[in-house]
């Protein structure tokens, strides 16, 4: 199987989905912890936290 026909199937498209649902989950987390979300948070896999 190819990259390409993966992406097409519901169980890649249900990974991806979950995965980005996780990542709001920790950026909303983080923020009750009082840390700062850089950038207003996220729409993709990457949370960016702001340390200083």
């Amino acid at each position: 199987m190819t990259d390409r026909e993966e992406h097409n199937h519901a169980e890649f498209k249900s990974y991806v989905e979950k995965t980005i649902n996780n990542s709001l989950i920790l950026e909303v987390a983080l923020m009750d912890e009082g840390l700062t979300v850089a950038s207003g948070g996220t729409d993709n896999h990457i949370v960016l936290v702001d340390l200083r």
